[in-house]
């Protein structure tokens, strides 16, 4: 597997991951805990959402072009 193949995996992941957040939001009724508020047990779907955007960063980096 190449390095692009795996950055453009990668962006499906993160796909994957923004629809579990965004699922995972829906299933609950009061809004979702910040980083410096108090948990009221929605705090993982800021670190699912989180993970999503680090896994997004990492794949758009892998799959670009590289010219020499």
């Amino acid at each position: 597997m190449t390095k692009k193949n795996l950055g453009i995996l990668l962006l499906f992941v993160s796909m994957a991951l923004f629809y579990w957040g965004y699922h995972e939001s829906q299933q609950v009724e009061e809004p979702v805990a910040g980083l410096l508020q108090k948990d009221n047990g929605t705090r993982h779907i800021l670190y699912i959402n989180t993970a999503a955007v680090v896994v997004l960063l990492i794949g758009g980096y892998l799959s670009m072009e590289e010219y020499s």
